[in-house]
């Protein structure tokens, strides 16, 4: 692996691209994010909780930390500029799956399925 990394590094050099490339390692176990923490609070919160819709999440998230409270932000169809197309097969397997989604988020899907794209699904869930 070194030998590759110097390999990499050789070519910019000897072209006089750069004059010295310094190449610093992390110490494993070290490396994470101030965020990292409060995506595993999110994470072990989920494992308990049933996420069927999108709406759901703000759930989650909202009832993850009780004394630090996370914000969760719910996305609006303005806040997308395009819409995306889902592909046939991801359609189907909505159809087939939408039966088992409990009432309350059931209609998030049926309008995917009746509409299937993002935008289109996004517009009738929040006109609803």
């Amino acid at each position: 692996m070194n030998n590759a990394i110097i390999g990499f590094y050789e070519e910019p050099t000897k072209s006089g691209m750069y004059q010295h490339i310094d190449h610093k390692y992390l110490e494993r176990g070290h490396t994470y994010l101030e965020n990292d923490r409060e995506f595993a609070q999110i994470e072990k919160r989920k494992s308990t909780a049933e996420v069927f819709a999108p709406d759901d999440w703000v759930h989650v998230i909202n009832e993850t930390n009780l004394r630090k409270p996370f914000v969760a932000t719910k996305m609006r169809q303005e806040d997308f500029h395009e819409p995306i197309p889902l592909n046939s097969g991801k359609v189907k397997d909505v159809e087939k799956l939408v039966k088992f989604v409990p009432e309350p988020q059931r209609q998030f899907y049926v309008n995917i399925v009746s509409n299937p794209t993002i935008e289109n699904s996004i517009a009738k869930e929040d006109s609803d």
